[in-house]
This record gives C-alpha cells, sequence and structure tokens, in this order.
C-alpha cells in the first residue's frame, strides 16, 4: 500500500489532492494536515513509509522550504513535491537545489498523474 503526506493550510487543497490521488491509487493511505508543525510531526513519525509528500509553500505557520528542511531528515527528497502558485525562478531554485520538485498550482488531475508516474519512475 502506498502512502502519501499532504500538508496544505488549505482545506480545500487537501480535499483536491485527496480526489485526485485516490484516482490514480484508490488503497492508498493518505494522511495530511492543515498544520505545518503537525504534518512535520506525521513525516518524522511514518518517516520511509511515504511513499510520496505533498507540500504547500505559502502557509501562515512556515513556508514549505521550511517543512521540507525539517522533514529532509526522515522522508527521503526525491519524494518531496513543493507546490505553489508564487512563481519565482528563485524559489524554483531554492526547492530544486535541495533536491524536491517544484509543481505549479493549481493542482489538476492531470498534474497529479504527472507527479505520481515520475515518482514512479525514481521508485523503480
Amino acid at each position: 500500500m502506498r502512502m502519501i503526506l499532504a500538508i496544505d493550510d488549505s482545506k480545500v487543497a487537501l480535499m483536491q489532492v485527496k480526489k485526485y490521488v485516490h484516482k490514480i491509487f484508490p488503497d492508498c493511505e493518505l494522511i495530511s494536515s492543515t498544520s505545518p508543525s503537525e504534518g512535520i510531526e506525521l513525516a518524522k513519525k511514518h518517516g520511509n513509509n511515504i511513499d510520496l509528500a505533498i507540500i504547500d509553500f505559502n502557509m501562515k505557520e512556515m513556508t514549505g522550504l521550511e517543512v521540507l528542511e525539517s522533514i529532509c531528515d526522515s522522508v527521503d527528497i526525491n519524494k518531496i513535491v513543493i507546490c505553489t502558485a508564487n512563481l519565482q525562478k528563485i524559489l524554483e531554485a531554492k526547492v530544486t537545489e535541495r533536491g524536491a520538485r517544484y509543481v505549479e498550482k493549481p493542482l489538476s488531475q492531470e498534474k497529479m498523474n504527472q507527479i505520481c508516474e515520475e515518482q514512479s519512475r525514481k521508485a523503480s
């Protein structure tokens, strides 16, 4: 069974991620949080079991980059995707320099399909 972690301070965005992911992996376990600090605790708790972490960049409590820095010892950096509507080359560079993937919001089923397909290729 796959395990996917989603962290976004928007409940609507988390519902969309859940819908898109379950169309691809109906039996996956999706753990999620609207709180970055709670999401970090989930990442530390489930660590190596997480197949994909989808993290929003713009959150009130902390940025997705700060979350990435906090979980990269628990979750393989290649399994982390930072999503944002904040399209800045410097931000994209900061994310990709650390080895994570940078994806433009809004998410769609097509984008989620691409994210999951790429992640499956990396895992094999």
